[in-house]
């Protein structure tokens, strides 16, 4: 597996961690870990931006670095579909939106089986 694979990994199980840990600390918060884990997240997804910009031989300009640290969301589907095609820009953008959705679903069952199904 490519170092962007697993990178793209780990900035998904951060992300599931995150939305565990934003349901269990409840309305009280818990404004360190959400901040580590906001961190963790945008520190990977600028790693698997390095990586796969370098595993397909891409120049990085330093106004889309910028952009992707900045503005992720918006500067990574830009950056997929301005360097690999509107297709294959699609591909990645439904997968990505596939990816945070099963994250969603399998973060909400993790919390509902270990903290309970209860409202309270």
């Amino acid at each position: 597996m490519t170092t962007s694979r697993w990178l793209a990994l780990a900035f998904w199980a951060t992300m599931g961690v995150g939305m565990v840990v934003d349901a269990q600390a409840g309305a009280s918060g818990n404004e360190t870990g959400a901040l580590l884990i906001a961190v963790a997240s945008a520190w990977l997804m600028f790693g698997w931006y390095l990586a796969d910009s370098n595993e397909h031989n891409i120049d990085r300009t330093i106004w889309l670095n910028i952009a992707v640290v900045a503005i992720g969301i918006i500067a990574l589907p830009y950056y997929r579909f301005r360097y690999f095609g509107a297709r294959r820009g699609a591909v990645f953008l439904g997968w990505a939106i596939a990816a945070f959705v099963g994250t969603a679903i399998l973060a909400t069952l993790f919390v509902a089986i270990v903290y309970g199904f209860s409202d309270t």
